[in-house]
């Protein structure tokens, strides 16, 4: 990889001289407006166009996962996101949105499909990153997400 690429990695995974913050969940990414707000309408308006957002220096994102916000931040810093892993590495609270499933006494978020085939998952990763691309504005990473579920076998 470039160095370039080193840079921006660290940038995101350790949040040096970031200027602000994306919350999701109980999880804090420390960004940097610099790399956000100039790849995304939804971010560049939340900031500056004097919402309370634009004081605050925080963006919350209660309706996406930290998982989602976590893949279009590593698309914004790299221009690519895994489908599976994580650029990124946070503390997972125990979500308030799961749910107890009385036939195998575990925990399953409301949001995640009830199937564990590493494909299926990668397309609802996908599909779900495709959706927040939309919703924030950022047209790149809603064509990437969206060649990535065409590209799916199966």
């Amino acid at each position: 990889m470039s160095k370039l690429w080193d840079v921006m990695r660290d940038l995101l995974q350790q949040g040096q001289f970031s200027d602000m913050e994306i919350l999701c969940q109980g999880v804090t990414f420390k960004v940097h407006k610099a790399i956000v707000c100039t790849q995304s309408s939804y971010f560049h308006s939340a900031i500056f166009d004097g919402f309370k957002e634009s004081t605050e220096k925080a963006i919350n994102l209660q309706d996406d996962t930290p998982d989602t916000v976590e893949r279009i931040l590593s698309f914004l810093y790299l221009r690519d996101y895994s489908e599976e892993g994580h650029n990124v590495q946070y503390e997972q609270p125990v979500s308030e949105l799961a749910i107890h499933n009385n036939e195998s006494d575990s925990l399953i978020p409301e949001n995640e499909p009830e199937s564990t085939e590493p494909a299926h998952q990668a397309a609802f990763n996908d599909i779900e990153v495709f959706i927040a691309a939309d919703k924030y504005g950022i047209i790149p990473l809603k064509t990437s997400g969206c060649l990535k579920v065409l590209s799916m076998d199966g």
